[in-house]
């Protein structure tokens, strides 16, 4: 199964990001609009992993979090894009603030992914676009 590591939001921040959402949508009709409670904080991703690991991979990121001291994230007002002009890929939203304590977190879980072996090290050689 493919797994990322995320951070979920409370429901109101959902709402406010719902609502964003639904402003993109009424200006790009074509796109794939994650559902409301899909929206997250993607911290890794693990990719392709042996379901007998999962159990230990939440036991240790359970760990983890609780090793770490608490944040807040704040939104800003920014907008961006990947992709080239006319063919973008993904609508971001940016964040502000002093990263240095989910950089922490972010540290540790990729320590935690090396203990596991899910790392790895790859050359991306062509990306085909999403049919």
């Amino acid at each position: 199964m493919k797994l990322f590591i995320g951070i979920e939001f409370q429901p109101e921040i959902l709402d406010k990001l719902y609502s964003l959402q639904n402003k993109l949508r009424e200006k790009v009709r074509t796109a794939r609009f994650p559902a409301r409670e899909n929206l997250h904080l993607t911290l890794q991703f693990l990719g392709q992993t042996p379901e007998e690991a999962v159990e230990a991979i939440k036991h240790s990121l359970k760990t983890v979090a609780l090793g770490n001291r608490p944040f807040a994230l704040s939104f800003g007002a920014e907008l961006g894009y990947f992709g080239p002009a006319g063919q973008v890929r993904v609508v971001w939203l940016g964040m502000k603030d002093d990263f240095s304590v989910l950089l922490e977190l972010q540290k540790n879980i990729l320590f935690l992914i090396i203990t596991f072996c899910l790392f790895e090290v790859l050359i991306s050689l062509i990306a085909l676009p999403d049919k």
